[in-house]
């Protein structure tokens, strides 16, 4: 199936390494300049705002960044745009994918789904989530070191 190149889902950790300094925020970063530069769009399911929430709250109360750089890196995050999908109908191909890839937890396969569902590629910072998908023939599947 052909992909557009118009329209990425990324997952959330993308967002963490770009707003949290980590090994993956230089290639997170790059990230968004591409897409941005070439008028990408990009859509998530709702988990998105729930996971980099929490990452960024965890950062905070395990005292790696203050309150405010918490709030900041939250206003940041979602200053990148990413549009909300509504996902409750991708709760049976996320379970799918979960068992085709060998994963006890589902949340990434929503991603997964949504992707399909569009016909979009999907961006992940998580490289064996990448690895895996991609094992399972799913080309259209990237790791952000790709870029």
């Amino acid at each position: 199936m052909s992909r557009p190149l118009r329209l990425a889902v990324v997952d959330a950790n993308i967002a963490i390494h770009a707003v949290l300094e980590t090994e993956l925020s230089p290639l997170a970063e790059r990230a968004w300049v591409s897409w941005n530069e070439a008028g990408t769009d990009t859509c998530t399911p709702r988990l998105w705002l729930y996971e980099v929430t929490s990452a960024i709250h965890r950062a905070y109360m395990q005292g790696q960044i203050r309150e405010e750089q918490a709030l900041a890196a939250l206003e940041i995050a979602l200053g990148f745009g990413v549009q909300i999908v509504p996902d409750d109908g991708l709760v049976p191909e996320a379970f799918r994918w979960a068992t085709r890839l060998g994963r006890l937890a589902t949340y990434d396969c929503f991603y997964l789904a949504l992707a399909e569902h569009l016909g979009a590629e999907f961006w992940t910072a998580d490289k064996s989530l990448a690895n895996a998908s991609r094992q399972a023939g799913l080309p259209w599947v990237h790791w952000i070191g790709e870029l």
